[in-house]
């Protein structure tokens, strides 16, 4: 996506594509595969044998996301000369990125609001933390800790593995390492790494803001 959207980008055929990109013959299949996702999803079209793409008023850039507390965020771009203003991300195309992550963005230059120039995450390029704080709230029929953590929002399901602690309860807010980013259809998953306080616990209340 990116390479396709730069401003220098003309129309490729697959073999020039996988050459300008160094895409190794053993991979020809699978990058024919994701060409084809493209075509589908209407962003690429094949025309006399060669791949061209259709989102002339988009714009693929890097940045930094800062998420506001309703859901939707504001995406600092890397290259200022590219976006002197933050772009908006509403809070359905944020694609589960959490502050502080580097994403991949695409600008929708024909879409602006009165927050600015709105686009979507499309990738995320490195995670902006290791760790996040949430609150156990259900042990489910296999035994599994289930915690709230408010950074990823009720809609996502957080399973943590103890590491060892056979003492946490319902309530008890914690500090985890995430293992696996979820999305909205999976589930994240951390490990125990340090206990904070329970809820019931006001004097711990400053210690887990």
């Amino acid at each position: 996506r990116q390479y396709m959207t730069g401003r220098s980008f003309v129309p490729l055929s697959l073999t020039e594509l996988m050459d300008k990109l160094k895409i190794t013959p053993q991979h020809k299949q699978i990058f024919r595969e994701v060409l084809d996702t493209l075509i589908k999803s209407g962003d690429v079209e094949l025309a006399k044998g060669r791949y061209h793409w259709k989102e002339d008023r988009s714009e693929v850039v890097s940045g930094v996301i800062r998420m506001h507390h309703r859901g939707f965020g504001f995406v600092e771009t890397d290259d200022r000369t590219l976006s002197k203003e933050d772009v908006f991300i509403p809070k359905h195309l944020t694609n589960n990125a959490v502050d502080g992550d580097h994403v991949e963005i695409i600008i929708n230059h024909e879409s602006f609001s009165e927050k600015g120039p709105e686009g979507r995450v499309i990738n995320i390029l490195k995670r902006g933390r290791t760790h996040i704080a949430g609150i156990i709230r259900d042990f489910d029929k296999h035994g599994d800790i289930i915690a709230y953590a408010p950074i990823l929002g009720l809609s996502q399901k957080v399973v943590v593995d103890p590491a060892g602690n056979k003492n946490l309860v319902v309530g008890d807010r914690i500090i985890m390492e995430v293992i696996e980013w979820g999305s909205k259809d999976t589930e994240t998953t951390a490990r125990f790494s340090q206990f904070l306080s329970h809820i019931s616990d006001h004097q711990g209340d400053t210690k887990a803001a």
